[in-house]
């Protein structure tokens, strides 16, 4: 059975905010955006489509994410290059609106006035969020109590690399050694707890840079 394909009115869609976000400092590829900050980090914004063979079919979730060089000390992965996806974030936030559409919390892929309306107040949202990170030290000094305020109103954001372990990549690329192994310590103290072979592959790690 042939599944309706909406990437055409997706396209409209992006399209219609590229003059916006470039105005934000944003380039655009295909429906996503990048923009680098003279801190060093990059925010990447993306409309995410919802596959045609998954529920929710025909509508859009929106995507942000900070990409911060430092955390490739602990996830190995690449450098990104010249184009940051949302898999190479360590910030990253999702948002749709406060209804179902085709069993999800998405909006549908639709030039609705009402759509762009609503999309257009999501950005503002998460355009907010991503001016706190300018740099890694913006990253060092927040707390993530900071951003539970943010997880209402159809936001979900979350640190894909734990916060903690994040701050410890940044301080040991910047030589302070100590202080990552005192902030890698407190996690450590929890994560045994709840996460027991995450504190194992961890300490690995850590022992690995010198910190325990």
């Amino acid at each position: 059975m042939m599944t309706a394909s909406f990437s055409d009115e997706m396209k409209k869609i992006a399209g219609h905010f590229a003059p916006r976000m470039r105005r934000e400092g944003f380039r655009k590829r295909g429906n996503a955006f990048n923009r680098t900050t003279p801190g060093g980090l990059t925010h990447q914004a993306r409309f995410f489509q919802i596959g045609a063979y998954s529920a929710g079919h025909g509508g859009f979730h929106l995507h942000f994410g900070v990409y911060c060089p430092d955390i490739r000390l602990y996830t190995g992965n690449p450098e990104p290059g010249a184009w940051v996806n949302d898999y190479d974030c360590c910030v990253r936030a999702s948002i749709g609106p406060d209804r179902v559409y085709r069993a999800h919390h998405a909006w549908p892929v639709s030039f609705e006035e009402w759509v762009l309306s609503e999309v257009g107040a999501a950005f503002d949202k998460d355009l907010e969020l991503l001016s706190r990170f300018q740099s890694s030290d913006d990253i060092l000094n927040h707390e993530e109590e900071d951003l539970e305020g943010d997880q209402s109103d159809g936001a979900s954001v979350m640190f894909e690399t734990p916060l903690p372990i994040q701050k410890a990549c940044i301080l040991l690329n910047r030589g302070r050694t100590k202080d990552a192994s005192t902030v890698l310590g407190a996690y450590l103290t929890h994560a045994d707890q709840r996460m027991p072979a995450h504190a194992d592959h961890l300490r690995s790690w850590a022992a690995k840079h010198g910190l325990l």
